[in-house]
């Protein structure tokens, strides 16, 4: 099961376009999860970590940190990363966001180790296997950390290059919403303070916080926020090949389909039973790669095989581009040309003993089932009630003791009203009915759908605020009216193509019949009806 979907994003800014000259990189890198939630240990939230601060540090010369990438190499353990206390200024009210120090505030992957390490740390105990989503970027390449997360029952998958804006969340709407945050605070303080490394601090500080009461609000209000309907956008979660997102990209930047084709595509598989390769053959395989002396950054036989695949469908893909150049339909010259046919050069048939190719048929992808109404108020609940801060009160319904034990199907009137505080980071809830009786819950029973109903949780937000509420609920209802529409549009076509069918029978065999006997053909505008 798969506990948590996470993906995480870099650039470096400064403070010019927020109205102060910051002269020093700065590299952030800010975490989410399709769950749309954001770890607060002060108020007992589980959620994605907190940010990871890159910041310019002239006194790691790029010397030091090629020896250090060295150490690494060599399968030494990292080492520890010593951060002065002046880059730690202002951030005395963000205690979880984690900081590191490069020669030019870029990510490096010594600092992705540093990041796995973050990370994973902020992951619940006895946690589930977890996906975690990545850009391309050389940093990420890191065998120590790639081995540190699958150690950690964490599974990296990369994004393909270039496709970051309409395939990763963050990408999608999470870091708009964050940037907003942080002009936010730097409008209200470019007069206050010279613009050093704490007052960029402070800034990055109150913008996160910023950031954070916004997505929680939104979450506890409505039970969905900015975070949800990016993974929703992007088809990561639910997961959706027919997204919002890629539909747009596919339908501006390219050609996908032609005449409305689906067009042919391969993906490297392993082989589960496939031959042990020998030593020179291994050698063949990885000729070519960087690897160093005693071969500490090698990812092994099959994971270099599947690179090795990526290379054969690029020749393919160019076999074809130059066949439909020269005349050819695509769809016939595409399904025609087998990947394995491009096969000419030693390391590749090295490769096809390891792999093999399958056929991409994106029409017959099996995508989430549709959630019904009681699971959709399922999940508000339990994302309500897991985004509450302390103090945070909930209108609920419940059922007292003398009810529950009285009838398991009880009515409409037996149930209770009143209201749910949370009293402790721990998952303690102080549930008080309107007669003033109360009672403490753990949360997991609050989520129990045969005893409490939440109605909705009780917010102090200004009325600009709940008409933005109001208009994005608004959006989400229309956006499920639009699937519902499609969905039953298809079903009328397919339903009009079987009757069509019918009837090209139904007339067909009278034609024949009367051909066979001589006879004229019998069929009138009543028949046809």
């Amino acid at each position: 099961m798969v506990s948590c979907l996470v993906d995480w994003w870099g650039r470096a800014p400064t403070l010019g376009p927020w109205g102060v000259c910051f002269s020093s990189s700065v590299s952030y890198f800010v975490s989410s999860s399709f769950q749309g939630l954001f770890a607060d240990k002060e108020h007992g939230i589980e959620g994605a970590c907190a940010p990871l601060l890159i910041h310019t540090n002239k006194s790691k010369t790029k010397a030091k940190e090629q020896e250090e990438r060295l150490r690494q190499r060599q399968g030494e353990t990292p080492t520890v990363d010593t951060v002065a206390p002046r880059f730690l200024e202002g951030l005395d009210d963000v205690p979880e966001v984690s900081v590191a120090t490069t020669h030019s505030g870029s990510m490096t992957q010594e600092v992705f180790y540093q990041f796995v390490k973050h990370f994973i740390a902020s992951l619940s105990e006895g946690h589930g296997p977890v996906i975690l989503l990545l850009d391309g970027h050389g940093s990420r390449w890191s065998v120590p950390a790639l081995q540190l997360l699958l150690a950690n029952n964490v599974y990296p998958f990369f994004i393909a290059s270039h496709t970051s804006i309409w395939a990763q969340p963050n990408d999608a709407g999470i870091n708009k919403r964050f940037h907003w945050a942080l002009e936010q605070l730097a409008r209200s303080s470019r007069r206050n303070g010279a613009p050093n490394v704490g007052y960029f601090n402070r800034i990055f500080a109150g913008g996160w916080k910023r950031f954070l009461e916004e997505e929680r609000a939104d979450m506890v209000s409505t039970g969905c926020n900015n975070t949800t309907n990016a993974y929703r956008r992007t088809g990561v979660k639910p997961f959706d090949p027919f997204c919002s997102a890629w539909g747009e990209s596919i339908e501006t930047l390219g050609h996908a389909t032609k005449d409305d084709k689906t067009p042919i595509s391969y993906e490297v598989v392993a082989k589960l039973t496939a031959e042990e390769l020998s030593e020179d053959e291994k050698k063949l395989l990885r000729e070519g790669m960087e690897l160093d002396d005693d071969q500490t950054n090698d990812l092994g036989d099959h994971a270099t095989a599947m690179i090795r695949g990526d290379e054969i469908l690029k020749e393919w893909r160019e076999r074809v581009e130059k066949g439909v150049s020269e005349g050819n339909e695509y769809e016939e010259y595409a399904a025609a040309l087998l990947p394995e046919t491009v096969v000419t050069s030693e390391i590749h048939k090295t490769a096809m003993k390891l792999i093999c190719f399958e056929l991409v048929d994106i029409t017959k992808v099996t995508t989430e089932k549709k959630k019904t109404k009681e699971e959709k108020a399922n999940e508000t609940t339990k994302a309500i009630i897991k985004g509450a801060k302390i103090s945070d009160p909930i209108k609920v319904s419940f059922l007292s003791d003398s009810d529950e034990s009285s009838s398991d199907d009880a009515s409409t009137d037996s149930w209770t009203t009143g209201h749910a505080l949370k009293t402790s980071k721990d998952g303690k809830w102080l549930v008080v009915s309107s007669a003033g009786a109360s009672q403490e819950v753990e949360e997991d029973a609050l989520m129990d759908a045969s005893r409490f109903k939440i109605e909705k949780a009780l917010s102090s937000r200004t009325t600009e605020q709940a008409r933005k509420q109001a208009q994005k609920a608004k959006r989400q209802r229309a956006e499920d009216q639009r699937d519902l529409e499609s969905s039953l549009v298809e079903k009328a076509r397919k339903a009009r193509v079987t009757h069509d069918y019918e009837e090209y029978r139904k007339m067909t065999s009278k034609i024949v019949a009367a051909f066979k006997t001589g006879g004229q053909v019998s069929y009138g505008y009543e028949e046809f009806e």
